[in-house]
């Protein structure tokens, strides 16, 4: 077996890591929650569950960007080893389709028919735009700043109780790491 290649039970087991994580932040949010409110009263659990729906979305968003960046790396395709020509960038060059049907000539030949050349099929609403990402990454940062101030200048409910819940997405990363590690061992 190659280096490079997972075993149907090894991708089995990440394929269900992004469900047990999001499972995982449910669990540990909800309890956390009540916790921090019978601990210390209603502005904890309120601080905390602030910190707790800002660490899902934080998380949420991570997921997205990582999946646009994956897509986008995806839809460069790989370079033909001989003409250096990327798959995508042949489209359908070598016999375009002509908007009423039919099929042109061979290629560099003028078309033969009076149909319009179609482009090569790109779905671009789709592909991701890295702007867009990186607007998305750098707003997170922007949301918990304000919250965070907004907290802070209220005084309303625990700023403490606030960090704390950011960290519930490190909490179901941790928890997430056990359960494949044991699974690891479990199996082997």
């Amino acid at each position: 077996m190659n280096v490079s290649e997972i075993s149907d039970c090894e991708r089995k087991l990440l394929s269900g890591a992004e469900r047990r994580m999001t499972l995982g932040m449910w669990i540990l949010g909800g309890a956390a929650i009540g916790l921090c409110w019978l601990w210390q009263g209603w502005r904890w659990g309120v601080g905390f569950a602030l910190g707790a729906i800002l660490s899902a979305v934080n998380f949420h968003w991570l997921k997205s960007a990582a999946t646009a960046v994956a897509d986008l790396a995806a839809a460069q395709g790989e370079k033909d080893p001989e003409t250096g020509v990327r798959e995508q960038e042949t489209g359908n060059r070598a016999s375009p389709e002509l908007v009423d049907g039919e099929q042109a000539g061979e290629p560099g030949q003028p078309w033969e028919t009076g149909g319009t050349p179609r482009p090569a099929v790109t779905d671009r609403s789709r592909s991701p735009k890295p702007v867009r990402m990186a607007i998305r990454l750098a707003l997170r940062y922007v949301l918990i700043g304000v919250a965070a101030y907004v907290i802070f200048k209220s005084s309303l409910i625990s700023l403490r109780a606030f960090f704390l819940g950011l960290f519930l997405f490190i909490a179901a990363v941790l928890a997430e790491i056990m359960y494949e590690v044991y699974y690891s061992f479990r199996n082997s």
